[in-house]
């Protein structure tokens, strides 16, 4: 603390007033950060306090934050109080000066002789005086792209050996097969409980614990518990959010059983004297409800959004085109998050279908929140996406449409098409929904890509896209080999692109986007352009189904396999999950591109894939296009800065593999290609967004940097502070997307969120390729002595446990092996033999299938 003795001849009452600056926040404290300044004020002297409290940052004035200081300020007494940057004043990097002044004083004279050139100089008699001074030093970012990783180096990279059994048991969520917290860190925690996004890449391992409310008086507890106990709170869905901001110190409230509309009372009062919250919710049905003149369903956040499409569809009406790609996201997720469809021409973002929102506050009151009651209109915004930072949700009203068919064609183009003049809209004009497929493919002019147009009709079918769940993507004996196929390629440092070229060719010729297509026709060709590792797979299929032989030299035929179907709305913009999703583990990363620039997004993308050699294997490039819109604040889709003008902005939306033991700062290195990329869309001249459910930390730190928002965020954070002022829904993600909590006891721990990689793992000394479990053989001889090379490309000890002979027709061997995802069998020597020991009890005296 610095206290001034500048003193008044004629007054000694200056001894006796001390200021301090007690915290500034956030410490530390980052370029574009809104920072705020706690002091204290004490009146030691024996006269009343008269004078005023004033901050300054570079001698720039700071806002004093309600209630500001207000004398009389009696002798003994102390005030604390606060001053904040204001709307306009960011902390740029460097080293900054805070001063506090208390000061009160009267003017007693003004000297002004021009004859003399003396003045105007006005003397104030002083009479209470204290000042405080403070350095701050403001971090700047080390580089234009902030990221938490090393710069990009080749591969190969250090995956930890493990056998086959255990890289397919690890991400079933239970510790088992062998694995450890070092093998498989996302299925051995080593502290639960545990929360983890769906793809078990984002695991939150500080969770103090978990409950799981059945009424809305249930919610009203936990948070007064919470409070109680000193801890904060964030509420998780269905783990779809895959990235920190489903993760907390605290208690995790999960939605799982708040999924029905709480009865109707019929009294007068508060929200619950007009609804049941004492109701249980968990089989609740929703309710279509007629709300300020408009058709809604009311719904509570929990009920799963294509179960809630199906009801409405079986009322005849529909959530019109703010459907996402996928079917497992809850209401209350996708409002928070912002979640979209894809329309070239019509609203797709949920949070824009919001009529009312009931919460439950920090505080634990219940507040109601809707379209023509809510002011300003900010609060209305920042409420219809509030990305789990305001309070829980406990009943939503979407606002209805009829329903209706959606007829889809698709067809092949190539990347260059999606450069033409026009592009990439022109290859969408006129559908009602319409979406693209990208198989990068290192840059390649020709790389594939498909283009899915569907539009309004009043045709009836069964049509149902399966995009996302290809036929037979649940059998574990063409899934396994598929995955290690990618694992082994990612692990070495190479980019999967057969495995790309192969996904391709089987959604265009073999199995399309859509269910009950027949493309049977483009099974020859699959089977004779698989990788190695499936190609056995294939054959078998192929030559069990081939009517005549001469069918496979209709290779040089086969066509496109162009869909045209129809069915109702939800389903054919919607797709199930396979049930291998778990399989893989994969970080989803999605930018939401201004119309004017996707384009040169595109451009952009397509040099970067041909520079780095990057291709894309579990489904390339997703390209998707909403109407920029004015409903919220900071959903991606917010029509501010370079949105608000130009065609549909354009999501761009990479899958990549995360392969599976991984050391930490290897997959570090491994993601760094894709985090560059990203990081270049949100950066000028393109000007993205990123999706605020999946990317990582760096995106959204560089966009806090970059204002992405604008004003926008600068509202968010205002209504932040109003509602949470104390940090009860604070966690790192906040820190990150640049929220403060002025009154927040406890800063949250630096990060709230661990990677699913393997943490501090022993030194790995790596084997010669021939050596066994080494992912590098195509035949035997590249195996050392004693092994033998299987079909998924690993050097494995030779079989010992011999099932019987095999007959020449191999389609003939028979097995109980079968359902045994583990069971790894083949054919050696005219003996079907068991590759893996984890087979030994099913195979021996037993003739094997391959």
């Amino acid at each position: 603390m610095l206290e001034s003795l500048a003193a008044s001849l004629t007054h000694l009452q200056l001894l006796g007033f001390f200021i301090s600056i007690d915290q500034t926040s956030p410490t530390p404290t980052f370029e574009g950060d809104q920072v705020t300044i706690n002091y204290t004020l004490l009146n030691g002297s024996p006269d009343v306090g008269t004078g005023s409290v004033t901050a300054s940052w570079d001698g720039k004035p700071l806002d004093a934050v309600p209630p500001p200081f207000a004398p009389p300020l009696q002798p003994g007494q102390q005030f604390q109080g606060m001053f904040s940057m204001g709307q306009f004043l960011h902390a740029q990097a460097g080293i900054h000066h805070i001063r506090l002044r208390y000061e009160a004083s009267t003017v007693t004279k003004v000297i002004d002789d021009p004859a003399l050139g003396i003045g105007p100089i006005t003397i104030k008699d002083i009479t209470q005086f204290a000042e405080d001074d403070e350095t701050v030093n403001v971090l700047a970012f080390s580089d234009s792209f902030p990221t938490d990783d090393p710069p990009i180096q080749p591969g190969p990279y250090a995956c930890l050996p493990t056998t086959l059994d255990q890289q397919h048991a690890c991400g079933q969520a239970t510790c088992a097969g062998g694995n450890t917290p070092q093998t498989c860190p996302q299925d051995c925690p080593v502290r639960v409980p545990d929360i983890r996004s769906y793809n078990s890449q984002d695991l939150c391992r500080g969770v103090a614990s978990v409950v799981e409310p059945k009424t809305i008086a249930d919610v009203q507890t936990a948070i007064h518990a919470a409070a109680q106990a000193g801890q904060r709170v964030r509420v998780l869905g269905k783990e779809h959010t895959s990235n920190a901001q489903i993760c907390t110190d605290g208690a995790v409230v999960s939605m799982a059983s708040l999924k029905g509309a709480a009865p109707v009372l019929g009294q007068q009062g508060d929200f619950c004297s007009r609804f049941d919250c004492t109701a249980a919710l968990d089989s609740g049905q929703p309710m279509i409800e007629t709300f300020e003149g408009v058709q809604t369903v009311r719904v509570g956040p929990g009920k799963n959004l294509f179960e809630l499409e199906d009801f409405l569809d079986q009322q005849g009406l529909s959530l019109g085109f703010g459907i996402p790609g996928f079917r497992e996201p809850t209401v209350g997720g996708a409002i928070a998050t912002g979640t979209h469809g894809s329309s070239p021409m019509h609203p797709a973002v949920i949070s824009t279908r919001v009529r009312s929102i009931t919460m439950v506050m920090a505080d634990g009151s219940i507040r109601e929140f809707s379209s023509q009651t809510t002011l300003p209109d900010t609060l209305w915004k920042a409420v219809r996406a509030n990305l789990g930072f305001l309070g829980v949700v406990v009943q939503v009203r979407l606002a209805l449409e009829a329903a209706f068919n959606l007829h889809a064609k698709t067809r092949w183009m190539s990347a260059k098409d999606l450069l033409a003049g026009g592009a990439p809209h022109s290859l969408v004009a006129g559908c009602d929904f319409g979406e693209m497929v990208w198989f990068p493919h290192q840059g390649s002019d020709d790389a594939p890509v498909m283009v899915i147009c569907e539009t309004k009709t009043t045709q009836t079918g069964e049509g149902e896209i399966r995009l996302l769940y290809p036929e037979d993507s649940d059998d574990p004996s063409r899934a396994l080999p598929a995955v290690d196929l990618i694992q082994q390629d990612a692990c070495a440092g190479q980019s999967a692109c057969e495995m790309e070229s192969f996904r391709a060719e089987v959604l265009r010729i073999y199995q399309p986007a859509f269910a009950s297509s027949d493309c049977s026709e483009g099974l020859v060709k699959v089977a004779l352009d698989a990788p190695l590792e499936l190609v056995a797979t294939y054959l078998k299929i192929l030559l069990t189904s081939l009517t005549s032989f001469g069918a496979i030299f209709a290779e040089c035929c086969t066509k496109d396999c162009n869909v045209d179907k129809t069915g109702r709305w939800h389903r054919m913009m919607s797709s199930p999950l396979t049930p291998a999703q778990f399989r893989p583990f994969e970080r989803d990363w999605e930018i939401f591109i201004p119309g004017n620039n996707a384009a040169a997004a595109i451009q952009t993308a397509k040099s970067y894939f041909q520079q780095n050699g990057i291709c894309l294997p579990l489904i390339g490039v997703f390209l998707r296009f909403a109407p920029a819109e004015d409903g919220t604040l900071v959903a991606h889709t917010v029509n501010q800065g370079p949105f608000a003008t130009g065609p549909a902005g354009m999501f761009f939306e990479m899958v990549v593999l995360l392969p599976k033991g991984m050391t930490c700062g290897d997959q570090a290195r491994y993601e760094k290609v894709y985090s560059d990329l990203a990081e270049k869309l949100v950066s000028p001249p393109i000007n993205g967004r990123g999706h605020w459910a999946k990317n990582r930390r760096s995106l959204f730190q560089l966009q806090r940097r970059l204002g992405t928002y604008g004003d926008n965020m600068n509202s968010f954070r205002e209504v932040v502070k109003q509602f949470d002022p104390n940090g009860m829904f604070a966690n790192q993600f906040g820190v990150d997307m640049g929220l403060r909590w002025p009154r927040m006891s406890k800063p949250v721990p630096p990060d709230t969120d661990t990677a699913g990689c393997t943490p501090n793992p022993p030194p790995v000394v790596v084997p010669s390729c021939g050596a066994a479990n080494r992912p590098c053989c195509t035949n035997r001889a590249a195996c050392d002595a004693g092994l033998v090379c299987n079909k998924n490309g690993f050097c494995v000890s030779k079989p010992v446990n011999v099932c019987g002979q095999c007959a020449q027709d191999r389609s003939q061997c028979k097995t109980d092996c079968a359902g045994d995802s583990f069971c790894d069998c083949s054919c050696e020597n005219q003996f079907c033999s068991c590759q893996l020991a984890h087979c030994a009890n099913h195979c021996q005296l037993r003739t094997c299938k391959l």
